[in-house]
């Protein structure tokens, strides 16, 4: 009996460590060979539904921009007609001012409707 106590049952419980501990620590490979590869084709397949959502997301932005950019390009070209034609109606009205009033030459005179023609 001493004996048992002794020296069999704390061998006995020496190996029984040891067998869990071993144990344990090959759940715990395992259990975290296991985790890395779900993480990373987890984390792969994040990456690629995000590389989609920016991709996505840049092509929407790009359109908007676009379409802000091509109605803005229609209203200054607009402006820029609308003044045009009010600077070409100013210049034709006071060359015909300067001949209603006979004021310069035949040869100013014509030489400014060749201005207001040009521009």
């Amino acid at each position: 009996m001493e004996y048992t106590e002794e020296v069999l049952i704390p061998r006995m419980a020496d190996l029984m460590d040891d067998k869990l501990e071993k144990g344990f620590q090959s759940f715990e490979r395992r259990f975290e060979k296991k985790m890395d590869e779900k993480f990373k084709n987890g984390f792969e397949s994040f990456e690629k539904k995000m590389d989609l959502k920016f991709a996505r997301q840049n092509y929407e932005i790009k359109e908007y921009v676009d379409k802000k950019l091509s109605n803005y390009t229609d209203k200054i070209f607009k402006k820029l007609d609308k003044k045009y034609e009010q600077e070409k109606q100013f210049r034709s009205k006071v060359v015909e001012l300067f001949k209603k009033n006979k004021i310069g030459t035949a040869e100013d005179w014509a030489y400014l409707d060749g201005m207001v023609a040009g521009t």
